[in-house]
C-alpha cells in the first residue's frame, strides 16, 4: 500500500499528458488513502471516542493521522498531502455516514405542508442569510412571494426564528422579521417574565382529578438528561435536577359515554427539555401518543380500549408577549388539530 502511495505521488514531467497523469494520480492515491482510513478506524479498539459530527471528525483525523492512516511501512506514509487530507476526511465521513444511515431507523422528513418551517420555505424564506434554511420543493407554485423581490434579487423580508417547539407539538410559533425584533423577542424568551405560554394536553388517566377531584394544580418536579437514553429527560429528585413547574387545570373532564379522554390546560412555568410530557407521565398516564413517556408510567389502558391517537395530542394554544416594537401586549390564539 505504502508503494502505490509513493508511486502515485512521484512528479511527473510538466507537460499536458503529465498534468492529465498527475490528476488521475492523486485520485488512486486518493482512493488508496480512504480505504487505509477506513480500516484503521475499524480496528480503533474504543469505537465510541470516534466522533460523529463532521467538524469534529476530521479534528480527531487531523490529531490521529499517524494513526489512522499508517501503513506498517514507515512513518512518512503516513502523512496524507495537505491538499488531500480534507478531501480524503470527507470521503471516509462520507462513507460512514452513508452506512450507518440505514441502521439509525431514522423516520421520514416531514412534508412542508406539515411543518412551520417548511410553510415558511414554502413562501420563500429560505435564504440562509435570512434564518431560515432548507430545500425548496421543484414545484415553483409554491412561492408566492417570489414575485416580490428586490432589484438585487434578494427577497424583500426576512424571517428570524425566536424559539422552538418539540417536533411533534402543534400550535403557534413566532418568527421575526427583522433582526433587531429578533434581538428584543429572544431576550423576552431568556427572561421569560413577559412572555405567557399556555398549551392543552390529551390524556387518558388523571389520578388528582379522576380520584380526588382536584380540577387544578401545580407540579414541582426537578429534571435532568436520562443517563441511559441521550434523547429523553427524567424526573431527578435527588438535588441534581433543574426545578422545572408546570401549573395545570381540567379543561375537559372526559366524564362523558362519548369520550373518555381528558383535556389539561397546561402553563409551562419553567421551560425545561420535554418538560410538559414529563410531568404528565409523572403524575397520570402521559399525554396521549408520546411514545417516549406516555405508555409505561402509569397503567392506565383498560382492556379491550385501543389507543385512538397516534400523534402527540400536545398544543401550543396560546401565545401571549409585547410586541417588539410598539411595546404593546399581543395574544396569539390557535385550536388544537385533534
Amino acid at each position: 500500500l505504502a508503494e502505490k502511495i509513493g508511486e502515485s505521488t512521484q512528479a511527473s514531467p510538466p507537460n499536458e499528458s503529465g498534468n492529465s497523469r498527475n490528476g488521475r494520480q492523486d485520485d488512486d492515491t486518493e482512493k488508496i488513502l480512504v480505504e487505509n482510513c477506513l480500516w484503521n478506524l475499524a480496528c480503533t479498539p474504543n469505537l465510541a471516542c470516534i466522533p460523529r459530527k463532521r467538524k469534529l471528525f476530521t479534528k480527531y483525523c487531523q490529531k490521529n493521522q499517524r494513526r489512522i492512516f499508517h501503513t506498517g511501512v514507515n512513518e512518512k506514509s503516513s502523512l496524507v498531502p495537505i491538499h488531500s487530507f480534507l478531501s480524503v476526511v470527507n470521503q471516509v465521513y462520507s462513507r460512514i455516514e452513508e452506512r450507518q444511515r440505514p441502521l439509525l431507523n431514522l423516520p421520514e422528513p416531514t412534508s412542508h405542508e406539515e411543518s412551520a418551517l417548511g410553510q415558511l420555505i414554502m413562501l420563500g424564506f429560505d435564504n440562509k442569510r435570512n434564518g431560515v434554511t432548507g430545500t425548496r420543493p421543484a414545484n415553483e407554485d409554491y412561492y408566492p412571494n417570489d414575485s416580490k423581490q428586490k432589484k438585487d434579487g434578494k427577497p424583500a423580508d426576512s424571517i428570524f426564528v425566536v424559539h422552538r417547539l418539540d417536533c411533534e407539538t402543534s400550535g403557534v410559533m413566532v418568527f421575526a422579521r427583522s433582526q433587531e425584533a429578533a434581538s428584543v423577542l429572544s431576550r423576552a424568551w431568556r427572561e421569560r417574565d413577559q412572555v405567557k405560554k399556555t398549551y392543552l394536553a390529551r390524556i387518558h388517566r388523571w389520578p388528582p382529578w379522576q380520584e380526588k377531584r382536584q380540577s387544578q394544580g401545580s407540579i414541582d418536579l426537578p429534571l435532568a438528561p436520562c443517563q441511559n437514553e441521550r434523547i429523553k429527560w427524567q424526573v431527578q429528585q435527588d438535588g441534581s435536577g433543574k426545578p422545572s413547574k408546570t401549573l395545570w387545570k381540567i379543561q375537559k373532564s372526559g366524564d362523558t359515554a362519548r369520550s373518555n379522554s381528558i383535556v389539561l390546560i397546561l402553563t409551562p412555568v419553567t421551560g425545561r427539555t420535554h418538560q410538559l410530557r414529563i410531568h404528565c407521565a409523572a403524575v397520570g398516564s402521559g399525554i396521549e401518543g408520546d411514545s417516549l413517556y406516555g405508555d409505561n408510567v402509569v397503567e392506565w389502558k383498560p382492556k379491550n380500549t385501543k389507543i385512538v391517537s397516534t400523534r402527540l395530542c400536545l398544543h401550543a394554544q396560546k401565545l401571549s408577549f409585547l410586541h417588539p416594537e410598539t411595546g404593546e401586549s399581543v395574544e396569539f390564539i390557535s385550536s388544537p388539530p385533534w
